[in-house]
């Protein structure tokens, strides 16, 4: 029912996400408020990106329209999201910031292209799922349960990865290569 409400989301609904009003050339006036302003945006992306990226797995299994549409929608607004944070931080940059703030939006920069990726191979991903459907194709028992091992380690790889972003936690995101080898 989610999926369905926000696939007939129209364009003017689209301009109006509320999360990328938190990036408002107004509070430049104040940086460091602006800076943690990037942060709440860049963790929503985060969870946008970790919610395409397992939808669309999901439809290798089982395909439906809708939530292959969903995955095409996610992947739309994690762009929009690219975007608005690399200007907004451009915009950013140009201001008197302080130390830990500056190493913030660095991360910030750094991270918004990796989870814009991970969107793109989400929209791949969703796109195969799609054209095994149309096509009445389907992998082998073998395969199947070969595709299933890697979805489940990209999973707790994104699960992991989106968690310790969310919580700052170093310790966290340490757990990622091993799981990634």
């Amino acid at each position: 029912k989610l999926a369905c409400k926000v696939v007939k989301e129209t364009e003017e609904e689209k301009s109006r996400d509320t999360t990328l009003n938190l990036l408002e050339d107004r509070f430049l006036e104040s940086p460091d408020f602006a800076a943690s302003q990037c942060r709440t945006v860049v963790v929503k992306m985060a969870n946008l990106t970790r919610d395409a990226i397992n939808a669309a797995m999901n439809l290798i299994d089982k395909f439906d329209r809708n939530k292959c549409d969903y995955v095409y929608l996610l992947e739309d607004k994690i762009d929009r999201y690219e975007d608005a944070l690399g200007a907004y931080i451009v915009k950013l940059s140009r201001l008197e910031i302080g130390q830990a703030e500056n190493k913030m939006l660095s991360m910030i920069l750094h991270n918004i292209g990796d989870l814009e990726r991970i969107s793109d191979h989400a929209k791949n991903i969703a796109e195969t799922a799609e054209e095994l459907h149309t096509k009445g194709l389907e992998f082998s028992p073998s395969a199947k349960a070969e595709v299933a091992v890697f979805m489940n380690a990209v999973r707790d790889i994104v699960n992991l990865a989106v968690d310790s972003f969310e919580q700052e936690n170093v310790e966290m995101a340490s757990e990622v290569e091993p799981l990634e080898d």
